[in-house]
């Protein structure tokens, strides 16, 4: 923080990162090669609302409001589902930095692959419009960049095996079947973030019953991420996400730790899951 404002990359990158690894999952290695896994989990009309946090010591301040949910439609002829995300910063936190990001995925509802990826961030005055077109069959993205210090300018990227955007890495490990998972494996998934491609690790633990908003001992999957030492994140293992150990795998809640404080993201309203439950 430097005079009483916190830099908007490292703002950005701490909601960011903490979506993207309170909700993935993750796949085993010898998973890498079944990208095609059918979905049982969810469907159009689910909706789930979760609260970012700032803790540190005593101290516990609301950051922002993160929403996602799920459509579907017609793309290229092709049935999908549309994974969408907003994250709005907190109106009472505005004076120090202003959050107001959205993304989508459009995704096979067949395969399950990535068809399209929309991505349109505020951060203070600093903007970004991004769409990757997924092109399966040439293993081709082909991408439209443009951002505040950018022109727009076109792209055309290798298409990795079982690679996703944020979104699709939100949902799509939630179809995959733990009870084949032992505790101690280490876990892998693909990720493209700013046109490039990334491996982020997992460590599965084991199951684990944790107090929720609305409900006590719920029981959940926990995945420890390992992660690399950034100019924000500790190298090793400091980041704690819990998904629902039912049907549905929802994310339920995640802690990481950063140089200074945690940021704690928690599920605070859902709606539309494929099997009724109480969290």
């Amino acid at each position: 923080m430097q005079s009483k404002r916190i830099d908007s990359k490292v703002f950005r990158r701490i909601l960011t990162l903490s979506l993207l690894w309170l909700f993935q999952s993750g796949f085993n290695y010898h998973l890498l090669s079944q990208c095609n896994h059918k979905n049982v989990s969810f469907s159009a009309g689910e909706k789930l609302s979760y609260s970012v946090y700032y803790n540190f010591g005593l101290i516990k301040i609301k950051l922002a409001d993160v929403k996602l949910w799920i459509d579907e439609g017609l793309y290229l002829d092709k049935q999908v589902l549309i994974f969408q995300n907003s994250t709005v910063t907190q109106k009472d936190f505005e004076w120090i930095i202003k959050v107001k990001d959205f993304y989508a995925s459009y995704v096979d509802k067949n395969t399950m692959k990535v068809e399209r990826h929309v991505q349109k961030t505020l951060v203070d005055k600093y903007f970004t419009d991004y769409e990757y077109k997924f092109d399966n069959e040439a293993k081709k993205i082909y991408a439209s960049i443009e951002n505040s210090k950018t022109k727009k300018y076109l792209d055309t990227l290798n298409l990795k095996p079982c690679v996703h955007d944020l979104l699709s890495a939100v949902y799509y490990p939630r179809n995959i079947d733990f009870t084949k998972q032992k505790p101690g494996n280490k876990i892998i998934l693909p990720i493209i973030l700013d046109t490039t491609t990334y491996n982020i690790y997992y460590k599965y633990i084991g199951t684990e019953s944790i107090n929720t908003k609305n409900r006590k001992n719920v029981s959940c999957i926990k995945i420890v991420p390992l992660l690399v030492e950034t100019s924000i994140f500790k190298s090793g293992e400091k980041m704690t996400a819990w998904f629902s150990n039912d049907k549905n795998r929802v994310p339920l809640r995640m802690e990481s730790e950063l140089w200074i404080g945690k940021v704690l993201v928690e599920l605070v309203k859902y709606e539309g899951l494929v099997y009724p439950y109480d969290y």
